[in-house]
Parts: structure tokens; sequence; C-alpha cells
């Protein structure tokens, strides 16, 4: 399994994804959480536009997961009911998570990815996404109160801060309200598969590098060409540097 970041041309297949997860919430009894017009394509548009945007490939490049990955301050995250946060460092957070369910433990796998990139994460799902809740419990996730999105509407909010054993004394009054047993040191299921992050195949620095080393020949005895050819050189180096893959590997069998 590959992840990378999403791009315009993934659109058409992301859409096709999320309109099967909607299939597949309603069969399992969230009949509320996302209309037949969530996530839009230009809430899609946006997050590919601020690089907020994965997709997760097997070998063939099928699609097999998408979701949306930030790391920042989420605006809804601002005020929590009926329990708090296991803490307020840094976080990044999970957004419309959706995995081809033929593809055994990709929710998890995206989710370690998402550990791999910052171990402070939050997350919300509705309270009838039974599914969505165990998934984020069984990876460790803490149920830490309610929170509202813009339209006001309620989700469960949940918290990943590593070993939240640190946490359980801060956050008792959560833990008292949903009486949510600790699961972070639970192993995960097995994965027979590995996830390692590719380049999403931008080639501007390469471009830009051959362009200007053209220009630094034909400008040869221009006193213009020694800064041509060192601005080639440089965008050289750097479209390098952004095609190397960084890999990791899932959690082992329990």
């Amino acid at each position: 399994m590959y992840v990378r970041r999403s791009n315009m041309e993934d659109i058409p297949a992301m859409m096709d994804l999320y309109a099967q997860a909607r299939v597949f919430m309603r069969e399992n009894g969230n009949l509320n959480q996302w209309d037949e017009n969530y996530p839009s394509r230009e809430l899609l548009e946006k997050d590919i536009a601020f690089g907020n945007s994965y997709i997760v490939e097997d070998d063939e490049k099928n699609l097999a997961a998408t979701f949306a990955f930030i790391k920042g301050e989420d605006p809804t995250y601002y005020g929590i009911e009926n329990g708090a946060w296991l803490n307020h460092e840094p976080y990044g957070t999970i957004h419309r998570l959706a995995g081809n369910t033929s593809y055994h433990g990709i929710a998890s796998g995206c989710i370690s990815w998402c550990k791999s990139q910052i171990g402070n994460l939050r997350a919300d799902t509705h309270e009838d996404n039974k599914i969505m809740q165990h998934l984020l419990e069984k990876n460790g996730f803490v149920r830490c109160g309610i929170i509202h999105l813009a339209n006001g509407a309620p989700r469960i909010a949940y918290q990943f801060a590593g070993d939240s054993t640190n946490y359980q004394g801060s956050n008792e009054q959560s833990q008292q309200n949903y009486n949510q047993p600790n699961r972070s040191n639970q192993p995960m299921q097995n994965q027979n598969w590995s996830v390692r992050e590719v380049s999403s195949g931008g080639r501007g620095f390469g471009i830009a590098s051959m362009v200007l080393g053209i220009i630094a020949l034909v400008l040869f005895f221009s006193f213009v060409n020694i800064p041509l050819a060192i601005l080639s050189i440089i965008f050289g180096i750097i479209q390098l540097t952004r095609k190397a893959p960084k890999g990791w590997q899932s959690p082992g069998s329990s």
C-alpha cells in the first residue's frame, strides 16, 4: 500500500469511494452523518489545494482509501462539552476517512500513518457511527466529550495522545462521563500489509531546473548565465530530495 497527497485527477475516484462509504453508513445504521452532497467536490478541491488530502493505493494503483489530515488548530475544537481534551499540545486532525472494505485493516493503516506524522491526534464522529467509534477506540483514541460543528451539529470528540494513561488524572471528568476503558496499550489487529509514503508526482522543480539549464547554455557568453546555472542546480537538488520516499511499517500482530 502507498499513501500520497491527492491531486485534482484523483477527485472522481475519491467521490466514488465516498459514495460507497455513504451507502455503507446507511446499511449499518448511520443514517444522518453524511448527506448526498458531502463531501462536496469543492471541499475536496480545497483539501487538495491546501495539501491536506491523501489517498492510499495498492500496488496496481487501485484506490484503497482516502482521508483528510490537517495539522494545526481546528476551530470546531475550541469548545468541548461534557469532558475535556487530554492535552492542548499541537495536534493533527483526521477528517473524511473512507476506505474500501475489501482491503483488510485499511482504516487502521490510515490512522497509523497519521500517528507516524504527529503523536497527538484528534477526531470526531457522529453518535450513530458505531463503526468509527470502535475503530478509534481500538486504535488508542480516548472519548473526550462533545464538540459542535460550524452548523451546530454535535459530534463525539476523540483524542490520541500516545500512552493515554499519562492523562487519566487531567481527563477524569471525561472518563467518568463515558466510562471508557483505556485501550491505548492494546496492539492493533494484524495488518498483513505495509504503507510507504510516495511523491504525488509533482515535477515542477525538475522542469524548472531543466529549463534554466537550457537557458544558461544558450546565454553561455552572457553575464546572466552563471546565476541561471546556479538556480538550475538548486532546483535539481530540490526535485531529487522531494522524490525520495519515506517508508514505515504498520504495527504487528497482537
